[in-house]
């Protein structure tokens, strides 16, 4: 369930920085948590981003500006069917 919404490429990246990393197991699955919320989040509203590699100074304001607004429940329980709206979320920034 935690990879639904998730990109390939990006779930691929975080589940190896997860096995890899030497954080802390609470640390490591509350920043794990937190990369695949961000990779909803893109898939949602820059579907053209897949990977890490991708995420920009301009993509990172425009999440943290998406997360301020208290929009985050929409990415973190997909499991509920809400989508992003877009509208919103460029307003925001």
């Amino acid at each position: 369930m935690y990879k639904s919404g998730v990109p390939t490429e990006w779930l691929a990246c975080a589940e190896r920085w997860r096995d890899l990393t030497p954080k802390r197991p609470t640390a490591k699955r509350m920043e794990f948590s937190c990369v695949l919320a961000a990779g909803r989040w893109l898939a949602q509203v820059h579907p053209e981003v897949t990977r890490p590699g991708q995420w920009t100074p301009t993509l990172a304001a425009e999440y943290v500006a998406a997360v301020e607004g208290d929009r985050w429940r929409l990415v973190c329980q997909p499991e509920k069917g809400r989508q992003w709206d877009v509208r919103k979320t460029v307003q925001a920034t």
